[in-house]
């Protein structure tokens, strides 16, 4: 924070990594406790939360202004849309399914774009009861990341990386990382695109609703 000289950068800059601690606390998967002794003592949980949802969410909050001792939160982050739409423009804007797939150590600009943009989506809509009706899907694929996208959280877990009752794997996190990923696109399929619809449609209605966005608007 004092390394930056620009009041509004600090604050954003705050707000970004402040959000990623908060998603940390309030999403993390709690270990099933007859697993936990396979853990260090400190770490009685493991994060599901896929990397576009993570940034998107701190990229969304990063934008909030205060005002009279007041966070207001929600405005459109017109540097990332700017840089989403010119993106799009050029024809280089992430696919759905990298932005998946990609690794943190890859996860460049273009994708901060990306995921904040899919962020928007979810929580802004000129029309309410859309706006509305999103919400609620991002809620519903919350809650999935809270549950480490099990429907049984502590027998699904067993099933998954115990099928034989002798206790887990030594490569267990990068197992973990790799269900998770591959859940979290599952998830999001089937809550938000659904199987009527392909993932390269769904996209191109959501570049398209991205590239009417215009800068400050108010949803």
């Amino acid at each position: 924070y004092l390394a930056y000289t620009n009041q509004a950068e600090a604050e954003h800059i705050l707000l970004h990594e402040g959000t990623h601690q908060f998603v940390h606390m309030a999403m993390d998967f709690p270990i099933p406790s007859a697993y936990r002794r396979y853990f260090v003592a400190e770490m009685d949980s493991l994060f599901c939360v896929p990397i576009w949802l993570n940034e998107g969410l701190a990229t969304y909050v990063e934008s909030s202004r205060f005002e009279n001792g007041k966070l207001f939160v929600g405005g459109i982050n017109n540097d990332r849309l700017r840089h989403l739409q010119k993106l799009i423009e050029d024809g280089k804007a992430p696919s759905l399914e990298d932005l998946f797939r990609v690794e943190q150590k890859d996860f460049t600009v273009e994708y901060y774009a990306v995921a904040w943009g899919i962020v928007y989506w979810f929580l802004k809509d000129p029309v309410p009861a859309e706006a509305k009706r999103r919400r609620k899907v991002l809620k519903s694929y919350v809650d999935a990341c809270k549950k480490g996208f099990f429907d049984n959280p502590e027998a699904d877990f067993s099933k998954r990386f115990n099928p034989d009752g002798k206790g887990l794997n030594k490569d267990f996190i990068q197992q973990w990382r790799q269900y998770a990923k591959d859940e979290g696109l599952a998830t999001f399929l089937r809550l938000t695109i659904g199987e009527k619809v392909s993932m390269d449609k769904w996209q191109s209605r959501w570049l398209e609703w991205i590239k009417a966005r215009k800068a400050d608007e108010k949803m």
